[in-house]
């Protein structure tokens, strides 16, 4: 029931985002395909291919990011009204999702992060990927949604 609402809820923030036109003017997104499976990287990057089921090539730079902690990366393609949640905490502006991921980061000291599955929406508009982070403390599932290159959704949900 938790993940059908989670899902529910990515579903609304992708109708909003796309009803709103959010990042139309911004360059296009990069395409992805429906891939299942894991695949590993390591925190000083990743291989590609060992598990038979390689990391899309648009979605390396991502995963990449959020594996080493990367935040200012990422917050390089965040966008205003992007949906952003760690556990049970949300951030309402790009700023705010970057002061958060900084903190979790100081405090959860990534291990491994394994690529698990990625899509995209029926139109074709949003591209979405799922992956788990392993903390010092705990694990995380990471959902990132994008639209035209920018991050309009992140999750990273307690395992």
């Amino acid at each position: 029931m938790k993940n059908l609402i989670r899902l529910m809820s990515l579903a609304v923030a992708l109708v909003f985002t796309v009803a709103c036109g959010s990042g139309a003017d911004k360059k296009s997104a990069p395409a992805s395909s429906d891939n299942g499976g894991t695949q590993s990287m390591s925190l000083t990057g990743w291989e590609s291919g060992k598990s038979g089921n390689p990391i899309p090539p648009n979605w390396q730079p991502m995963f990449r990011w959020v594996a080493n902690g990367e935040v200012d990366s990422m917050y390089r393609i965040f966008t205003d009204g992007m949906h952003f949640m760690i556990a049970d905490q949300g951030a309402a502006t790009p700023q705010q999702a970057r002061d958060m991921l900084r903190g979790f980061y100081r405090d959860h000291k990534p291990i491994s992060f394994s690529y698990k599955h990625n899509g995209q929406s029926q139109s074709g508009l949003a591209q979405y990927a799922i992956g788990e982070l392993a903390t010092d403390k705990t694990n995380y599932r990471v959902t990132m949604v994008l639209q035209n290159g920018f991050i309009i959704s992140m999750e990273y949900e307690l395992l």
